[in-house]
């Protein structure tokens, strides 16, 4: 049995225990009774289960990992408890890894990439609890000199080293959650995507035929067009393709995302129009494959993409080079982000949003690009209801003829004497008494409105 004692006025309290013929204590510090009573029945759990050669028993063993070094110290030099496991960074990383189990092949491959240099830096047998913040703001800055990727830039975009932060603080934050540190070393350092316009750039359509013509096959041919017409995610929404996703009678696709799928039932999956540019290369490729007839529904619509031994963007890329067209910052990204921007000047934003899996505000901070068309256009055509523009545009689309494009109010596409007239009659119905005039005044009234009355109209 343990016994508990406070300290002769202070409010810190001692617990003792016998082990053997030998008395052994340790002091608890300021708590109150309720505590120390608590630690006080702990303590001779660990007691017995030490008489009796026992392991510790779940509960009592997450509370001993649980206390603080301080305590944890005291009760080893008390001989209850061996010393605190310094936990390393292999440790982490090995049971980091092994706790998301049902991720994406994508967020996998994300994960080995961030906590692979993570122990590239650090090294696998550094004590987790000896990286700080100022190791962590040298790890950031050593990062973006880790370019593997694109060989025509020495240091990584500063949108990847961001992303990449942000995963290595996800990483530490677990290990604040498991009890294994108590600050996150890399809390606080920036790790928000930011809109970067200087890698942005529309593709037009001529660009990517120009490209189909270089493919190599209908496989490469086809699966251009459906990424340039459909802004699918390259490569995780391709590889989920199959043809039954494809419904040729009702001109519909079903578009799975496993980049969205954790969010629910809802964003697993989503509808998006057949578009007609799009048909005749699906037809073509159908031509080939027979779904349905000689290839199973089941089967993937495009097989390169679940083959490890192609490299989509190296192959891309080649294509580009043979179709004398300049490759593009973000290959496939840019592709998604051209035909959001396409589908928003002609569809509503809650339509082509959801077509593309996103919402309106990544969609306008993220995907969504000025063109020179739009330009163009907005010059060319009146902008402002009623407006008495001279341009032949603004006529245009006073006069019904949507110049442009520019969809315009019903009353603003009638003639402007016809409206004027039809707002005289209006007024006139609705304010019979507008002007009052006769022999007893001789003079007109003004009628009472927003305006202050005046002595005549």
């Amino acid at each position: 049995m343990a016994w508990l004692s406070r300290e002769s006025g202070r409010s810190s309290w001692q617990i003792g225990w016998t082990v053997g013929t030998k008395r052994q204590s340790i002091r608890l510090g300021s708590m109150t009774k309720r505590a120390a009573e608590s630690v006080r029945s702990r303590i001779e759990e660990l007691i017995d289960n030490r008489r009796a050669g026992l392991p510790l028993p779940p509960g009592l063993g997450e509370w001993v990992d649980a206390i603080d070094d301080d305590l944890r110290d005291r009760l080893v030099r008390g001989g209850l408890v061996v010393p605190r496991r310094r936990r390393s960074l292999g440790d982490l990383v090995d049971a980091y890894v092994e706790s998301r189990p049902k991720i994406s092949a994508a967020t996998k491959v994300r994960d080995r990439q961030v906590t692979g240099l993570l122990v590239e830096k650090f090294g696998r047998d550094c004590p987790l609890d000896s990286i700080g913040r100022r190791d962590a703001e040298a790890w950031r800055r050593w990062l973006g000199t880790q370019n593997r990727r694109d060989s025509n830039r020495d240091e990584l975009a500063d949108n990847t080293i961001r992303r990449r932060t942000g995963v290595a603080r996800q990483v530490f934050a677990v290990a604040i959650r498991w009890g294994w540190l108590t600050t996150n070393p890399f809390e606080g350092l920036s790790a928000n995507v930011r809109e970067n316009p200087e890698r942005q750039e529309f593709v037009p359509w001529s660009s990517i035929l120009a490209a189909i013509e270089a493919c190599p096959n209908q496989e490469w041919r086809t699966m251009l067009a459906f990424v340039r017409l459909t802004g699918v995610r390259v490569p995780s929404e391709l590889v989920a393709l199959t043809w039954g996703d494809i419904d040729f009678a009702a001109k519909r696709l079903t578009i799975r995302s496993p980049k969205t799928a954790h969010h629910g039932a809802d964003k697993a999956s989503r509808v998006v129009p057949l578009f007609p540019e799009l048909l005749p290369y699906l037809e073509d490729l159908a031509s080939l494959a027979e779904p349905g007839v000689t290839t199973p529904l089941s089967d993937p619509v495009f097989p390169c993409c679940r083959s490890g031994a192609i490299n989509l963007r190296q192959r891309f890329t080649k294509i580009l080079e043979r179709a004398g067209v300049t490759a593009w910052p973000k290959l496939f990204h840019q592709l998604r982000a051209s035909r959001q921007t396409e589908l928003l000047a002609s569809f509503p934003a809650a339509d082509v949003c959801r077509w593309l899996g996103n919402s309106p505000a990544i969609a306008a901070r993220h995907y969504a690009m000025p063109t020179t068309e739009s330009f163009e256009r907005a010059v060319e055509s009146a902008s402002v209801n009623g407006s008495a523009g001279g341009a032949a545009g603004g006529a245009t689309a006073r006069s019904g003829g949507a110049a442009g494009g520019l969809a315009a109010p019903h009353d603003a596409v009638r003639p402007t004497q016809e409206r004027a007239n039809t707002l005289k009659k209006q007024q006139e119905m609705r304010l019979p008494a507008m002007v009052l005039s006769g022999p007893e005044t001789g003079e007109g009234v003004g009628g009472t409105g927003l305006e202050p009355v005046t002595s005549a109209v």
